[in-house]
């Protein structure tokens, strides 16, 4: 997901979004919202990132065994 992001940020970066000055709303809107993509993907990165974390548990009463759960 991370490299997503860069890529993102080098097309945006390449195409000069951010330096652009929209003449309406309705661009300045469009123009925020592809700014914020990398930012969106970071998040996304994070999220997934913990979901994918397995988890592990002891528990005492069954023979001193960890359990992990995926």
């Amino acid at each position: 997901m991370a490299h997503y992001r860069t890529v993102v940020a080098e097309c945006l970066d390449a195409c000069e979004i951010g330096q652009l000055s929209p003449d309406d709303a309705a661009g300045r809107k469009a123009q925020d919202r592809l700014m914020a993509v990398p930012a969106r993907l970071d998040r996304l990165a994070d999220i997934l990132e913990k979901r994918t974390r397995s988890e592990s548990f002891s528990f005492d009463s069954i023979y001193a065994r960890v359990l992990e759960l995926s």
